[in-house]
């Protein structure tokens, strides 16, 4: 499944790999049938130089089951865009990506409150 919405946000807190500007930061969105202030936000972080899309799968899935999916490109990290030496050596600029994009979503969307409990990761199992 598609994601029904790429937000292109730039957080001007952190300058771009690619020269002058703000960061760049590319959500993309995939949405249930209907969003409540009771809809549960996953938010997804691709491994080293993948993209968002490469979890459109997991990500389709729960949408179609009532989750709000949020992946995010990681600027200079990421075979869409390219690459960026310096962006793998700056680890600390990923989870960072991914709180500028809740804090977007959290302004913009009808979501419950984000408990502390609540947060987990998943990984790919080992080949």
């Amino acid at each position: 499944m598609k994601a029904t919405e790429v937000l292109e946000l730039t957080d001007p807190a952190r300058r771009s790999w690619s020269g002058s500007g703000a960061r760049p930061v590319r959500v993309h969105m995939w949405r249930p049938a209907k969003v409540t202030d009771k809809t549960p936000l996953v938010l997804f972080s691709h491994g080293t130089g993948g993209a968002a899309i490469d979890l459109s799968r997991l990500a389709g899935a729960l949408a179609e089951a009532g989750m709000l999916a949020a992946g995010i490109d990681h600027h200079g990290h990421n075979y869409v865009d390219g690459y960026h030496a310096e962006a793998f050596a700056a680890w600390w600029d990923r989870p960072r990506d991914l709180s500028f994009a809740l804090d977007h979503i959290s302004a913009t969307e009808k979501l419950g409150r984000v408990r502390q409990d609540s947060r987990s990761a998943a990984t790919r199992p080992p080949r």
